[in-house]
């Protein structure tokens, strides 16, 4: 079995600052959000055909006659979630006090 191949478009990440503190304890709010969508198309064909041929002794005759059907369907959906968070800042990574910073977010 051969693996699937596809455009792939690099993804671009940003950094945005969202909120900053200068002094004591930071209290800082963020959303984030979701956003997919998938579609997928199925298509069936079906022909049938026939040919008759009559002779006689004065020559030949042939009567042919085709018939084709075709049915597809489209399935679509998309789906948004967006969650906000809120959270406080008392003391940096290193167990020190938060004497004050900035939040970034990174946004893809």
């Amino acid at each position: 079995m051969g693996m699937a191949t596809a455009d792939w478009t690099t993804p671009v990440l940003t950094w945005e600052r969202v909120q900053c503190s200068s002094g004591g304890t930071g209290t800082y709010s963020y959303k984030e959000g979701i956003s997919y969508g998938q579609e997928v198309t199925n298509e069936v064909t079906a022909s049938v055909s026939r040919e008759i041929e009559m002779g006689t002794r004065f020559g030949s005759t042939t009567t042919s006659r085709e018939m084709s059907y075709s049915l597809s369907n489209m399935l679509s959906y998309t789906t948004d979630t967006e969650v906000s968070h809120t959270f406080t800042c008392y003391e940096n990574e290193d167990g020190t006090e938060f004497e004050g910073g900035c939040l970034y977010q990174q946004q893809l």
